[in-house]
């Protein structure tokens, strides 16, 4: 982490142009009503870090979900379902084509 206020909201967007309209706005991002929560702010790193590896085709994920410290990929899938609204495999495609 920089030493500034944080993890962007989208840090992977200047890499995907438009992700931010495809999969809306992720919970704890809109500042608007003052700086996130640290849940909020936690979820938000995990889910980049995961996005991060998602996106890197050689990480099955079982191994994802455990580096993330997911007790199971069941959790880790329903994690980023809720957090983008496509299962992991779905993300992948979408980020791979």
């Amino acid at each position: 982490m920089s030493a500034d206020t944080g993890l962007a909201c989208w840090p992977w967007e200047h890499r995907n142009p438009g992700l931010v309209e495809t999969w809306g706005t992720l919970s704890g991002c809109d500042f608007r009503s003052g700086p996130p929560t640290l849940g909020a702010y936690l979820r938000n790193y995990r889910l980049h870090v995961a996005m991060e590896h998602i996106r890197d085709t050689r990480h099955n994920f079982t191994e994802i979900a455990a580096s993330l410290g997911f007790p199971d990929s069941a959790t880790f899938t329903r994690f980023i379902r809720r957090q983008t609204g496509y299962t992991p495999s779905e993300f992948r495609q979408r980020l791979i084509h």
